[in-house]
This record gives C-alpha cells, sequence and structure tokens, in this order.
C-alpha cells in the first residue's frame, strides 16, 4: 500500500498526476507468488488511490476493489480517475525478480 502512496504522491508532486491517462503494475517474486493471499494486491491498489495503511477504511478495501473490476477504473490519489482494468493492468511475475530485489514492484504510467 505504501509504495503505491508514494507513487502516487511522487506524480502529484512533480505536477503530472492530471496528465496520466494509464497505469501499469507488476508484482514480482513472492510478492506475486503469495500476493493474493496476503492481500497484496488489494493493498497495492488502496495505495494507488492514495490510501495509507494507519488510515485506510479497512471494511471498504474488497467493496472498492470490486467496483475496480466492475467499472475498469481507478481512482489515482483518490482524485483523478483513469481506465485500469485490474486483470489485465496488473500482472503478477510469479517467477521473475527485478534486478535490484528479488520481491518488487513496478508501476508505469
Amino acid at each position: 500500500m505504501r509504495a503505491g502512496q508514494i507513487f502516487v504522491q511522487d506524480l502529484v508532486d512533480h505536477g503530472i498526476l492530471n496528465k496520466v491517462s494509464s497505469i501499469k503494475v507488476d508484482l514480482y517474486g513472492s510478492l506475486a507468488l503469495t500476493g493474493i493471499g496476503h492481500g497484496t494486491p488489494n493493498a497495492t491498489l488502496m495505495g494507488l488511490e492514495g490510501e495509507l495503511p494507519e488510515t485506510v477504511p479497512t471494511e471498504t478495501i474488497i467493496s472498492r476493489v470490486e467496483a475496480m473490476h466492475q467499472s475498469s477504473t481507478i481512482t489515482l490519489n483518490g482524485t483523478h480517475r483513469i481506465r485500469f482494468n485490474p486483470d489485465k493492468d496488473m500482472a503478477l511475475h510469479y517467477y521473475e525478480s527485478l534486478p535490484q530485489h528479488p520481491n518488487g514492484m513496478r508501476f508505469t504510467v
């Protein structure tokens, strides 16, 4: 969650959030292998919507992710809605690692 929130905050800080029209999320290594069971994909999506672990209303996470699947949209930083299909725009790379760390993630806008 924190990595997604940091990423969108960087977009805000650089004044480019409103220029973003798409995003791709890639999870690698054990983030992909154990991700669904540990909630990594959902937490990552909440971070992209601007949430933090300390303040996200946890009872809303499942319904919010389900709404993303139904609407094929995500609201980056809680303010900028774009097209996003979690089934196509989030990839789990089970047996690949990034050079910097075996368990990593990549956001591409």
